[in-house]
């Protein structure tokens, strides 16, 4: 009789407890920064800037779905012959994955907070230019990509949130269509992926 007993109470508990850890909120943060480019990018572009925004829906307290739409706008460079591979690039991600929230609201008790994210969509780059000895560069093509990043941000209400959010996008390029730009250069060879971190600040909003 008392391990019958002790059945409902236990389901009780553990429904109970379930319930409270499912609270589900939403968040929408905006962001702005410089946008780093490395690797094979770094030998066709120049740093530039980035400016997007994220939205996620938390289905549990620390964990939620996140989508992010993000434009990196890159700089052109020259090589040490001076020749500009590629005209000023822009790059606009197209992402959605997943979002863990270390220290959710509802059980906030510093004001402090810790997040990371990852997903994967498209990419789509763009860019074109003519120069003065006849040549000319248009570029306009979409490719897979995959994110991930961290950010740490301060609480300044139960609902607003400053943040410093720094994340990495490997861009899957494809050999054949870098040729435009090692065509070129000298100095820059066909390359099948591209490093991007932006570095961004914004602000959070939770409801």
């Amino acid at each position: 009789m008392r391990l019958r007993a002790g059945v409902p109470a236990a389901l009780v508990l553990i429904f109970t407890a379930g319930g409270a850890a499912a609270q589900s909120y939403l968040t929408v943060e905006p962001r702005v920064g410089v946008a780093i480019p490395l690797g094979d990018l770094k030998d066709i572009s120049d740093e530039g800037f980035a400016v997007g925004g994220s939205a996620s829906w938390f289905f549990h307290e620390n964990i939620g779905i996140r989508a992010d739409l993000v434009a990196q706008v890159l700089n052109d460079r020259m090589d040490p012959f001076g020749i500009v591979p590629a005209p000023p690039l822009t790059l606009i991600h197209f992402t959605a994955g997943f979002e863990i929230d270390f220290a959710p609201p509802s059980g906030q008790v510093q004001p402090f907070s810790f997040r990371i994210h990852g997903g994967g969509g498209g990419t789509r780059v763009s860019g074109s230019a003519e120069y003065t000895d006849g040549s000319s560069v248009d570029f306009s093509e979409t490719y897979l990509s995959v994110v991930g990043g961290a950010a740490i941000g301060y609480r300044v209400t139960s609902r607003i949130e400053v943040f410093a959010d720094g994340s990495a996008y490997l861009v899957l390029f494809k050999d054949e269509d870098t040729e435009v730009f090692a065509e070129r250069s000298l100095q820059v060879k066909t390359f099948s992926e591209g490093w991007l971190f932006p570095v961004t600040a914004g602000v959070r909003l939770i409801f």
